[in-house]
């Protein structure tokens, strides 16, 4: 018996549906905004040299879906195949998340991959908790 974390049901494309892949997908993808701004709002409280450092990243965040859609582009028909033969446990979606934002930073152009790796494994891991929360059943 394969671990879970490697492992989904198979099958489970069809157990989540068209509507719940792209509303995992958008969730994942949006995600990050309210984040941004929560951590923009917070950087207000913070005296000068901790507010600075807590503003970047809020503002990194909130600006993160402008790009990481070509991760998601890259990434979302993998998934569904991995999804389809019960492939998609933790592990896989990470690495799955990871190679995409490697490969879409390296097309972009002019981002490391550091950037690149600290959207796409949140951005997979929210992507695969989602699927999980919308049809636990896929994942078992």
């Amino acid at each position: 018996m394969t671990p879970a974390f490697l492992r989904s049901r198979r099958g489970g494309l069809r157990k989540i549906g068209s509507w719940g892949f792209f509303a995992a997908a958008v969730t994942a993808w949006i995600a990050p905004v309210p984040i941004g701004l929560a951590l923009l709002g917070v950087s207000r409280l913070l005296s000068p040299e901790p507010a600075l450092l807590v503003g970047l990243a809020g503002m990194a965040m909130l600006v993160a879906p402008m790009w990481s859609w070509v991760g998601l582009a890259l990434g979302l028909p993998a998934a569904a195949g991995l999804l389809a033969v019960g492939w998609f446990g933790w592990i896989p979606a990470l690495v799955t998340g990871a190679l995409s934002a490697l490969v879409a930073a390296e097309a972009i152009g002019g981002m490391g991959s550091a950037p690149a790796l600290a959207v796409g494994l949140p951005a997979a891991a929210a992507f695969r908790a989602v699927l999980a929360a919308i049809r636990p059943e896929a994942f078992g």
